[in-house]
């Protein structure tokens, strides 16, 4: 049985558990075939294969936006170090306030 951890990490709600498990449990009172079975494993790993893979583009994603912000930040703090110099020394064009 999965725990509700790793249901979580596969975007998986407990109420989609939930239904999968009614759906499972009504289809199997009325029986299946060994065919049937196996395409319903089939298509329930195709299901969380294309869960992870959001999962894995949603984690890429994160981390990319962070970097950017890094990147961002110190350019920020890089033109802030740049105007107080230039105005610490009175080079032209450094503002009188700094930025």
């Amino acid at each position: 049985m999965v725990d509700h951890d790793e249901r979580r990490s596969r975007c998986l709600t407990d109420a989609d558990v939930g239904a999968i498990a009614e759906a499972l449990r009504l289809h199997h009172a009325e029986g299946l075939s060994e065919h049937e079975h196996t395409e319903h494993h089939r298509c329930f790993q195709r299901w969380l294969d294309a869960q992870e893979k959001k999962q894995a583009r949603w984690e890429a994603m994160k981390t990319q936006v962070g970097g950017w912000g890094i990147v961002i930040l110190l350019g920020w703090i890089g033109v802030a170090v740049w105007e107080a110099f230039k105005t610490a020394v009175h080079l032209k064009g450094g503002s009188p306030g700094g930025m």
